[in-house]
């Protein structure tokens, strides 16, 4: 069986893909130069799981989960530094939420002998990489978007393209 990079993440309503690829715009007018992310791209990763041919095992995780939907509210960007160009990213206000979800997925995925990285989870969504530029204002709008589900994703590289696919979606039951 052929293995697959695969993620968990909460992607986006097309409104809200629009707004982040507003900012996107705006990082790429004032940068010298970069690789920014496309709109169909655009996620939140809840865990990196990596090269694997068990997506079986992680689609019976992500049913296990219960988790009620709950609201994210973007929230001051940043940029993590690179030695070839920075990675600029757009947060989200803490929630505790988000956070419980988070964990218990690592903690269900490393129970199954996955190899999770057992680091700090820093909720964020990459507007671009390798990206250089002087200082740039990247203003945050004011724009909340309701989570009300997960899905498992495949990370494709095409032709030095980056693209994802969504192989399943788990949904929660519980709705505001």
């Amino acid at each position: 069986m052929e293995q697959k990079r695969l993620f968990l993440s909460i992607n986006f309503t097309a409104e809200t893909k629009m707004v982040l690829q507003n900012c996107i715009e705006t990082l790429k007018f004032q940068a010298k130069r970069g690789n920014f992310s496309n709109a169909g791209n655009l996620h939140l990763t809840l865990v990196f799981i990596g090269e694997t041919n068990r997506e079986d095992d992680i689609i019976k995780i992500m049913d296990t989960v219960n988790c009620p939907s709950f609201a994210l509210t973007l929230h001051k960007s940043g940029k993590f530094a690179h030695n070839r160009g920075d990675i600029y990213w757009m947060g989200v206000t803490s929630n505790p939420d988000l956070l419980r979800l988070q964990s218990d997925l690592t903690r269900k995925l490393q129970a199954a002998n996955f190899k999770i990285e057992n680091r700090p989870y820093r909720p964020h969504i990459t507007l671009g990489r390798s990206v250089v530029a002087d200082n740039p204002k990247i203003e945050v709008p004011e724009h909340s978007f309701t989570v009300d589900r997960i899905h498992l994703m495949q990370s494709l590289q095409q032709n030095s393209n980056l693209s994802y696919l969504s192989l399943y979606e788990k949904h929660f039951d519980n709705l505001y």
